[in-house]
């Protein structure tokens, strides 16, 4: 099984519906973080920790996804981060 851990910050232009950060692990998108920014005109952030269970053993390429629903504009700059940790754990 995997532990992960993922937490972002971004800017907020426009806040209009949830936005959800996954991982992909393979080719499977495992949520991780669904947030609702609402503070137009700032940075936000947020956190979120995932337990995947009954993963096949092998070598997987995991990275990091975003989906914005509505009206929601985010972005990344210099002052921003998106990070993930991911722990195999028996």
């Amino acid at each position: 099984r995997l532990i992960v851990d993922m937490s972002i910050t971004a800017f907020v232009q426009v806040a209009g519906g949830p936005t959800d950060f996954y991982i992909r692990i393979g080719s499977t998108d495992y949520l991780v973080i669904n947030a609702f920014f609402n503070v137009l005109n700032s940075h936000q952030g947020s956190s979120g920790k995932l337990e995947v269970l009954n993963l096949a053993a092998g070598t997987y390429t995991c990275e990091s996804r975003a989906a914005c629903t509505g009206t929601t504009i985010l972005s990344c700059d210099m002052n921003d981060t998106i990070s993930f940790t991911i722990k195999e754990v028996p």
